[in-house]
């Protein structure tokens, strides 16, 4: 499941339309985030990367976005730690976000 949409909704009092608004924004949003993302790695600039996907990882939790919350989580821990990552962190999710950006 990609979004938890009985929990979103329980956030938003049930509000639907607000929820579609959101999701469409987020969507909308964040259509150019792994490239972006991948530019601020292949640059050596993990500031800003963290804060790119700070911000996923906060949309991604207010909208029950679970797989995505955890994938962005984890990838923001390694990056804020200065830590190396492996392709396999981003590409884990650069999956979890293209998944709700597919929706």
């Amino acid at each position: 499941m990609v979004i938890d949409k009985t929990e979103a909704l329980e956030r938003l009092a049930g509000n639907e339309a607000l929820l579609d608004m959101l999701i469409n924004k987020f969507i909308a949003d964040n259509q150019n985030a792994c490239a972006t993302l991948n530019e601020f790695i292949k640059d050596d600039n993990p500031q800003d990367a963290a804060k790119l996907v700070h911000s996923i990882k906060g949309a991604a939790g207010n909208l029950s976005m679970h797989d995505l919350f955890a994938s962005a989580k984890n990838l923001e821990t390694l990056l804020k730690a200065g830590d190396s990552i492996e392709q396999a962190e981003i590409d884990n999710f650069e999956s979890s976000l293209q998944a709700v950006l597919d929706l």
